[in-house]
């Protein structure tokens, strides 16, 4: 296991930490895109918008990791993150691995679950790291 305190990139070598702010509208930007996405693949299959069917939301989880998982693991950007500037890296400053980025996804799911404790986190941490970046050793930095 890795010394994180070791690993952490350093600022003013071409990387300095994205603001907390910088993140909250990307995050709703990339929400607001997923939505409208599984709207439309619901409205293929069948579903009404604000319908709730338990096949709709796994897809809509499916499209959300998908979502994530890829644009992480392929640059390191989503859509969100490339309009406000927002780039996950790993501890070396590099792209993330697609494996990291699953990690980093599926933790936060639990970072959202406990009250958003998880990404309110990252207001008091001198890293700016909310608890999914902690457990994927990732960092988000201004791209």
């Amino acid at each position: 296991m890795q010394d994180s305190s070791m690993a952490m990139p350093e600022q003013g070598v071409g990387l300095a930490y994205a603001g907390i702010g910088a993140r909250f509208v990307a995050l709703i930007v990339d929400g607001i895109i997923i939505g409208v996405v599984s709207s439309i693949i619901g409205l293929i299959f069948g579903s009404s918008p604000g319908e709730f069917n338990a096949g709709g939301q796994v897809v809509q989880l499916l499209i959300t990791a998908a979502y994530y998982i890829y644009l992480i693991g392929s640059s390191g950007l989503t859509l969100g993150g490339r309009l406000l500037n927002c780039k996950v890296v790993d501890a070396n400053g590099q792209t993330p691995s697609y494996g990291t980025a699953a990690i980093r996804y599926l933790m936060s799911l639990v970072s959202a679950a406990v009250f958003l404790i998880g990404y309110i986190w990252a207001f008091f941490d001198k890293n700016k790291q909310t608890w999914h970046d902690k457990v994927a050793n990732t960092y988000v930095v201004k791209a």
